[in-house]
Formats: structure tokens, C-alpha cells, sequence
């Protein structure tokens, strides 16, 4: 007789799952996945940069990751594994496709905080890069004047000559490839020299001799990138006190100051809904998009002051500003007689908020530029027997008038306003 029969079915090779791609470096990728199959003789890795899929690797049982290198920067990949034996393999199973990158360090920032000094600050946005190259120009052409290493997120410009504007960009690098360049920012001041200026609005208009030695001011009203530059460091350094994420305060030493003694004032209101354009999280403080070059905003008279201060600067006098605004000639308006347009400022009517620095073209007779417009600037003086400050130069919210050079306005040190900013001076 026949004994009892019974049906076997072959073991299947069960795939992997959980297939995965990630970038690890501007040149590598870096596959993972799950081994499902508990007698495969290994695995076979595929590769398609665009042309089909060609093998790159014949692995081991039980291996689950590869990392492969030395790839083309900015292009996409797609992987695919397959478990097999001997005599089989399974379905491969596929990655999504991956594009190799190497992301731009962003959120530079050039603070001049000498005569003949630069700060540099960036944010660092790979954990994979060598350095960072920073390069700069003069004028026509840049320039790579140094470089630092892995994890460097400052760098400090010196030996610069006076008077000087300069333009900066830095890069990521590694041994492969270089990150595209950063966006570009201008910083540096301009020689205000001594000697008589015009003041007021009188007719004749009044000719001033006060003013006995040069000073330079910044070319550009201080951006969010540069003010939250000093707040990073600043808070580091243990100068000041987060009251919350949404208030900045800070001591304030009330030396000579017959209306506001020692104590902690608020620096900058960092409430989105009033205006301003820097936030804080978790240790830094950075700029919303778009807005790092534009001037820094909702900052009053005692955070102006806190940054002219961390850096050995100064706020302008409002006799130095006016010098600056128009020298002797009188003028209007930092170019002239004629009245802005929104080429020349941005006032009421052009922009709607605040602009770039430097792109309003008005400059004044020493070309300093945004003298007229974009924000008020904080200046070191009482508005006479008040309690208030003295502002110059209107904004964009302001009609014609408030631009011109001779135009005053105050309000307390303890205010701050989506349409008030500053500028620094230092002597020569």
C-alpha cells in the first residue's frame, strides 16, 4: 500500500522593507533597509542617476546599509535592493529619488565695528563641510581673503582702509565640491570730514562751525542680519535677558543721562504682529526670509544705544547727522532741492514697508545713502527739555516732508515702531 502523501511549497525571498535613501555629504548617499529574509545568499544594489539602472554593489547576508560616495553634486538618484539566492531573487524594492545637494550658508551678516574692521556672521547650515571660504570685493571683482574651518560661523575683516565700503560672500567647501555662494552683503562707512555745515530750516538757512573733527558713519541704516547678529552674541556673553520670546531687555547704566537712570529697558520688541522681523528659537536669533537686508525695525533709543555700545560705536548726534544728511550746501533733501520719488526714497506711496538698504539711490552729498526714508534713525539727543529723543530722516510711511534734512521728530527712548530704526558713527 501507498504511504500517506503531503504538498510542499518552496520558500519564497521575502524583500526588504523599509527602503530608504539619505545624503550625508555633498558626494554621498547613504542606503537603508530592513532584512526580511532569513537564508538570502546577499543583496544586489542598483543605481539610476537618469540613465538606467546599473549595479553598484554586490553585498553580503544580513547586510542593511551601504553608503555610496563620490557622487555628482546636484543630482538626483534612485536605488533599488534585491535580496537574492543562488538560485532566485525577489521583487527589488526601490528608493524615492534623492537629489545630492550642498545646502548655502545663509543669514550672513557684516557688522563694521572699526574704522578699518569687519565682523563677519553667518549660519552654518551642513554638518558636513570642511570650511567655509569668504571672499570680498572693492569695487569690481571679488576676492577670497580667508578661510575657516569646519563649524565657523564668524570671521573678522581687518586692516581695512577708512572710509571704504565693502562687499562680502562666503561658500561652504569640502574636498569635492564648493556650496553656491551666500547672498552678498555691503557694509563699511564714509568719512563725514569737519568743518561748517548746514542746519535748520531758517532762511537763511543757518551755517554751523560746531563740528571740529571728522567722524564716519555707516553707509547703510543697521539690517535685521547685523542686529541679530549682536543679539546672539549679546545674549551669549550674558548682556542681556530674554523676558520672553517676544521682548528683549537690557541694562541701560544711565551715566549723564538726566532723564533715565540705571536699570534694564527693552531693546526690541520681537512681536510679528507690531512689525518687526527677527525671532528667537532655542538660543539664536535670526530673520524671517527676505528681510535680512532690509533696516532693522521695532528696536528703541536703549537697544540702539546696547548695540553701539557691544561694538565700541556710537549713535550719531542729530548735528552730525544733519552734516551728514546735506553738508553745507544746504540742501533739501540728501540730493538736492527736488522732491523724492520712489526711486530716489522710499517714503509714502513706494514700498508700503521697509526696503534693502542701499536701494534707494537719493545719496547725500558725502554718499551716504537712505538719509531720506525707509526708517526714522535714532539719534544720541534730547529733543530739547524733553524726555524724548531725536529722530531724523522720515520713513516709508511719511509724506515728502518728514524726509527733508532739516525735519525733526522725537519720541521716548522707551518706544519702539515698525518704521524706526538706526545708524552707528564712530570717531575717525
Amino acid at each position: 500500500n501507498w504511504s500517506t502523501s503531503s504538498s510542499l511549497t518552496t520558500l519564497s525571498i521575502t524583500p526588504p522593507t523599509s527602503v530608504s535613501a539619505l545624503a550625508v555629504t555633498d558626494a554621498s548617499i547613504t542606503i537603508t533597509w530592513n532584512d526580511n529574509c532569513a537564508f538570502e545568499d546577499g543583496y544586489i544594489l542598483e543605481e539610476d542617476a537618469g540613465s538606467g539602472y546599473n549595479e553598484i554593489a554586490d553585498l553580503a547576508t544580513n547586510t542593511t546599509s551601504y553608503t555610496q560616495t563620490s557622487l555628482s553634486l546636484n543630482t538626483e538618484y534612485t536605488y533599488r535592493v534585491i535580496a537574492y539566492t543562488n538560485s532566485n531573487q525577489a521583487d527589488p524594492i526601490y528608493t524615492t529619488a534623492l537629489e545630492t545637494e550642498f545646502p548655502v550658508p545663509s543669514a550672513l551678516s557684516a557688522i563694521p565695528i572699526a574704522n578699518d574692521e569687519v565682523e563677519l556672521n553667518w549660519t552654518d547650515n551642513t554638518s558636513f563641510e570642511t570650511g567655509f571660504k569668504i571672499e570680498r570685493a572693492e569695487g569690481a571683482g571679488f576676492v577670497q581673503i580667508g578661510l575657516v574651518g569646519e563649524n565657523v560661523t564668524t570671521y573678522t575683516n581687518a586692516g581695512l582702509s577708512s572710509g571704504m565700503l565693502y562687499t562680502y560672500r562666503i561658500r561652504a567647501y569640502t574636498a569635492d565640491n564648493n556650496s553656491e555662494y551666500s547672498s552678498e552683503v555691503s557694509s563699511g562707512y564714509v568719512i563725514v570730514p569737519a568743518g561748517p555745515y548746514a542746519y535748520g530750516n531758517d532762511n537763511p538757512v543757518s551755517i554751523n562751525t560746531d563740528l571740529d573733527e571728522d567722524f564716519l558713519m555707516m553707509h547703510y541704516e543697521v539690517t535685521n542680519a547685523q542686529y541679530a547678529s549682536y543679539l546672539t552674541a549679546a545674549m551669549g556673553a550674558g548682556d542681556f535677558t530674554l523676558v520672553n520670546t517676544n521682548t528683549v531687555e537690557g541694562p541701560y547704566d544711565g551715566a549723564n543721562d538726566a532723564h533715565f537712570g540705571a536699570g534694564n529697558y527693552e531693546y526690541i520688541d520681537l512681536n510679528d504682529a507690531a512689525g518687526g522681523h527677527i525671532f528667537y528659537n532655542t538660543g539664536s536669533f535670526y530673520v524671517h526670509s527676505g528681510y535680512e537686508d532690509h533696516p532693522v525695525t521695532e528696536v528703541t533709543w536703549f537697544g540702539a544705544d546696547a548695540f553701539a555700545d557691544y561694538y565700541g560705536l556710537r549713535l550719531p548726534t542729530e548735528f552730525e547727522w544733519e552734516k551728514a544728511a546735506r553738508g553745507d550746501l544746504a540742501y533739501n533733501y540728501p540730493w538736492g532741492n527736488d522732491g523724492p520719488t520712489c526711486e530716489l526714497a522710499n517714503f509714502s506711496g513706494c514700498a508700503g514697508e521697509t526696503q534693502a538698504v542701499g536701494l534707494a539711490t537719493g545719496a547725500s552729498p558725502f554718499g551716504i545713502l537712505d538719509l531720506a526714508g525707509n526708517v526714522w534713525e535714532w539719534t544720541a539727543n534730547y529733543d530739547g527739555a524733553t524726555t524724548e529723543r531725536v529722530l531724523r530722516g522720515g520713513s516709508y510711511s511719511n509724506a515728502a516732508t518728514s524726509l527733508q534734512t532739516w525735519y525733526r521728530y522725537s519720541s521716548g527712548p522707551e518706544n519702539a515702531s515698525a518704521n524706526v530704526g538706526f545708524r552707528c558713527v564712530i570717531n575717525n
